[in-house]
């Protein structure tokens, strides 16, 4: 019998459901007033008031209606909303009123302007099962916009609550102190006399509460809940925030004079116009509202951005955060800059401005040309940043730049001149190097970035490198050429350099990679590289070959040594080792002679490599004014390398001191031993050790 009755009352629900009715007001409709569609209404009806001031007190106790819901043509429509106006017919009373102790109760306005009242909406419904919802309403010129004394929650959404000269929303006597009931979201609350008193749990969410002649949010003395304001611009009242009793959480807020909490700000808002009642966010060539992308990380706005606190968003645009950090130099770039008011890029300085309040010094780099923030100024002028490009950040704390504005175009041509070029990489979608650069691979020489060096020939592989999202990469060419990203291929895993633990270094700003393509000892975990007994970088041995980027500082002049790390602080040192001499084509026992971005082999094989007594031939040859002499030396011992004119009359020695054996070099730059230059002509170099002598010619030409 029970199953029977339940089933009978979903029957009756959902016949209840079925047959509700559209009931319109206006003038040629089927109810000229609004508290005649209410007094007819049953369950689950919708009245639709049509164009047109009502002047009326509209009684909402009806206890037949259930769930009900009175809007507007069309809710969504501002002319259509200012256009639908009720006001009272008996000033000193409620223009809506729901006072009835019914349950079950579920009541809807929405798309309405209520105005020139006592109170524009009074509740005083005492059951928790009971619900209010107001969406999209103009509340204006009334004493009070909403006042409320219930227990069930009331839900406001995208509405604004103006020039009511008592106060905006004003609730009170919580019947239930664990209940939220106010909950207002994205709605403005300006030029009343407080924006909003309770007594009450509440939740403001996405609201701007401005310009108040009082308090923006008063809560009572009586309150003793816990309140949330998230997301929300509190700014320009006379109090912002008085709360003198009770727990408020207050979060990613503007609050002007500022207030406790988690990514709370206290600025300028920057409204376009508030003198005009215009509180949406200022975005244009001259300031951009701090508001914009500030709010709840976790949440974003429909097109995707953080979230903007207060009732307005930003128009829709992209956004990326340039994050730099203290320990290493970042290669970075700008995908998304403000086009709207730099066609080819945006001003650095308008960029860049949150660096100056999150550290004392910041460098930016691109090519040769640096820009310093150092004792509270930029060294100098500031550049243009372009989204095609990329950069190199240091600097001494933690930076985050946040950047709303529009993502560079995908299909965006780039232009590479032949050399080096600083790349910026504006793709969301990670890719392979040799997918990237496919449509010119065959100008293509290497790649630098943060994280590897990838070459044509030689060195790791390509399919072990990816470029990522608003990362720089350094692209040499061997002649000029053009491009668009993503041609070829699709998009892999984001591969990046892997910190080592045991070995810590200083990053430059150029490196050398030094690759190692095997190692005996399989139980190496670490390899670091040192210049005078100082780290300057490491690498965790994952996979073969192995490479290292080594941070080479101005001064590289010393002794190179490596030291592996086998785990439980065992470092194992290696003096021994042996450099490829692409030359020679096989490894040989030399210093090392690191240049930036050119690939170095090192070898820890210990097969022992005989090396004859030779002089090479210098190159180039003819040369002006430089040119390198290279030769090989059987074993330790003292080396005399001499330049002479076709006299035979010594020019200069270029070495005289005793020399490991293996492969050396030196360069002569065509001066004689006083340092001046030399004529054209054709000179002699002799080699002497340990009794042999070795002579060859060269020729400078000017």
């Amino acid at each position: 019998m029970r199953k029977l009755f339940l089933l009978a009352l979903i029957l009756v629900f959902s016949v209840s459901i079925l047959i509700a009715d559209e009931l319109h007001v206006g003038e040629n409709q089927d109810y000229s007033t609004i508290q005649s569609a209410v007094d007819d209404a049953d369950y689950g009806d919708e009245i639709i008031i049509h164009h047109g001031t009502y002047y009326e007190n509209v009684n909402l106790d009806n206890s037949d209606i259930g769930i009900l819901e009175i809007r507007s043509v069309d809710p969504l429509d501002p002319f259509v909303v200012e256009q639908t106006v009720i006001q009272p017919s008996i000033t000193s009373q409620p223009t809506f009123v729901r006072s009835t102790s019914s349950q079950g109760t579920q009541i809807t306005l929405r798309g309405l302007t209520i105005s020139g009242g006592l109170t524009a909406i009074s509740i005083h419904d005492i059951f928790i099962s009971t619900e209010f919802f107001i969406y999209n309403c103009d509340i204006t010129d009334n004493n009070e916009g909403l006042m409320t004394s219930c227990a069930f929650p009331v839900h406001i959404f995208n509405s604004i609550f103006y020039n009511n000269s008592n106060c905006g929303v004003r609730s009170t006597h919580n019947w239930s102190a664990d209940r939220q009931c106010i909950q207002i979201e994205n709605s403005l609350l300006y030029s009343n006399g407080t924006g909003l008193l309770t007594d009450l749990d509440m939740y403001i969410n996405h609201c701007t509460i401005a310009d108040n002649t009082d308090i923006g949010v008063d809560i009572g003395n009586s309150f003793n809940g816990t309140s949330t304001i998230s997301n929300s611009i509190i700014y320009g009242n006379d109090v912002q925030i008085d709360c003198s009793s009770g727990t408020l959480i207050v979060e990613y807020s503007d609050i002007e004079d500022g207030h406790n909490g988690t990514g709370n700000i206290d600025a300028d808002p920057l409204f376009i116009n508030p003198n005009n009642e215009n509180y949406e966010l200022r975005w244009d060539s001259d300031a951009i509202s701090p508001c914009i992308d500030s709010g709840n990380p976790s949440q974003v706005d429909n097109d995707g951005t953080p979230s903007d606190m207060g009732c307005f968003p930003a128009m829709e645009h992209d956004y990326h955060k340039v994050v730099a950090n203290s320990s290493r130099i970042r290669w970075r770039s700008f995908p998304v800059v403000d086009r709207d008011i730099v066609d080819e890029g945006e001003e650095a300085e308008y960029v860049l401005a949150p660096v100056e309040e999150q550290t004392d010094y910041f460098n930016l780099q691109y090519f040769n040309y640096n820009n310093e923030w150092y004792n509270g100024e930029w060294s100098i002028d500031l550049p243009i940043l372009i989204s095609t490009q990329g950069y190199k950040i240091r600097t001494s704390y933690d930076v985050e730049i946040p950047v709303p504005g529009t993502k560079q175009a995908d299909d965006t041509v780039m232009q590479l001149e032949e050399g080096y070029n600083w790349l910026g990489y504006f793709l969301e979608e990670p890719m392979g190097v040799a997918d990237a650069f496919a449509p010119i691979w065959d100008k293509f020489v290497n790649c630098a970035s943060e994280d590897w060096f990838v070459a044509k020939v030689g060195g790791i592989p390509p399919e072990r490198c990816s470029l990522i999202y608003g990362k720089l990469y350094i692209v040499k060419v061997n002649e000029d050429c053009s491009f668009i990203w993503g041609q070829s291929g699709g998009s892999i895993e984001p591969r990046e350099r892997t910190m080592t633990e045991a070995f810590t270094y200083e990053e430059t700003y150029d490196y050398t990679p030094i690759v190692i393509e095997s190692l005996d000892d399989l139980d190496i975990e670490e390899v670091g590289v040192f210049l005078n007994d100082e780290c300057i970088g490491a690498a965790q041995v994952e996979e073969f070959p192995l490479q290292i980027l080594a941070f080479v500082p101005e001064e590289n002049r010393g002794e190179y040594t490596f030291q592996f790390y086998t785990g439980d602080r065992n470092y194992v040192e290696k003096r021994n080792f042996k450099v490829y001499d692409e030359r020679l084509n096989q490894y040989i026992t030399k210093e090392l002679d690191l240049m930036p971005y050119e690939l170095t082999y090192v070898s820890f094989d210990n097969n022992e490599v005989v090396y004859p007594f030779k002089l090479m031939a210098n190159y180039p040859n003819p040369f002006n004014p430089e040119t390198t002499i290279q030769y090989s030396l059987p074993e330790d011992s003292p080396v005399e390398l001499a330049v002479y004119n076709i006299k035979g009359q010594r020019v200069k020695i270029l070495v005289n001191e005793i020399q490991l054996k293996g492969i050396h070099e030196i360069e002569w730059d065509g001066k004689d031993a006083s340092d001046k230059p030399v004529n054209s002509g054709i000179y002699l170099y002799k080699l002497t050790c340990e009794g042999k002598t070795d002579i060859k010619k060269m020729t400078l030409l000017k």
